[in-house]
């Protein structure tokens, strides 16, 4: 388990700016990450270790406002729970599972 604080707005009205949340790293050696789960992944070119929403899981079809986004094997779909204040996968991507760092268990 490792604490971490969050920063930005991303993730309101569930985390608010400077929250600090456990993050269980162990948790995706036992199973796959879930669609729904707050999870801790490094996102974009920079590989900052950001807090988001999992909504896309491996294979997954979606339409995230008009653009389809077709995941691979190893891909999932993060976005912030306040959309309008979060750089998430819309803008940056998906993210490979290599990335997710683990879930938030406690906020």
């Amino acid at each position: 388990m490792k604490l971490m604080r969050v920063q930005g707005r991303s993730m309101e009205p569930t985390l608010r700016p400077g929250a600090l949340v456990l993050v269980d790293q162990r948790v995706y050696r036992r199973r796959s990450p879930r669609r729904g789960e707050i999870v801790v992944a490094r996102l974009g070119a920079s590989g900052r270790a950001c807090v988001k929403r999992l909504i896309g899981l491996p294979h997954d079809e979606l339409v995230v406002g008009n653009r389809l986004w077709q995941l691979q094997a190893d891909e999932y779909f993060l976005v912030g729970d306040s959309r309008d204040q979060s750089a998430d996968s819309r803008e940056l991507g998906p993210v490979r599972q290599a990335d997710v760092v683990g879930r938030v268990r406690y906020y």
